[in-house]
């Protein structure tokens, strides 16, 4: 797709994993970054620290968002709580930059999408998401844990509904 626009990839959790794909780039930049662990509002804060500037190549309508939303699970209430402040905080600096263009994922679709299991593990998705985008297992092109497996999992679903015809309108300046 010529005319990609950047899209940015959120696992949100304490350790948050991100993917970064530039408009006209193969290859993605990824990580997680460690969020400090001492409460709600500390998370929060320190991911809106980290993601403001990243912000930039997406706001007023260029980027996308995409994310995975947060999903309850029997007896694991506190995970849960996490990713709906994260979510909340990416939603309130996407307002502030302008991204108009946000998709959230849940997790089973992520799996599905990454495997075809909407049941699989984290092993598996990791290991898709190597051959997916090339990772090897060692060295400089290996994933730093399944956090960053699934922001990269997030990528290739974001892509998958652009090429599906996902049509993001134009920015309001590109639009009169």
């Amino acid at each position: 797709m010529a005319d990609r626009p950047p899209i940015l990839a959120l696992d949100l959790a304490t350790r948050t994993g991100w993917a970064y794909l530039a408009p006209g780039a193969e290859r993605p930049e990824s990580g997680a970054v460690d969020l400090a662990d001492h409460g709600p509002a500390a998370r929060v804060v320190a991911l809106e620290l980290w993601l403001w500037p990243r912000l930039a190549p997406l706001a007023a309508g260029r980027g996308l968002i995409v994310y995975e939303t947060p999903g309850l699970v029997l007896n694991r209430a506190a995970p849960f709580r996490v990713g709906c402040h994260l979510e909340s905080a990416v939603l309130r600096l996407a307002r502030a930059w302008q991204v108009d263009h946000l998709l959230g994922v849940a997790p089973a679709e992520l799996k599905k999408h990454a495997t075809n299991m909407g049941n699989a593990s984290k092993d598996e998705v990791t290991r898709a998401m190597r051959v997916r985008w090339g990772r090897t297992e060692a060295g400089e092109l290996a994933l730093v844990d399944d956090n960053e497996s699934d922001a990269l999992a997030l990528l290739s679903c974001a892509l998958k509904a652009l090429e599906d015809g996902l049509e993001l309108a134009p920015a309001a300046e590109d639009a009169a």
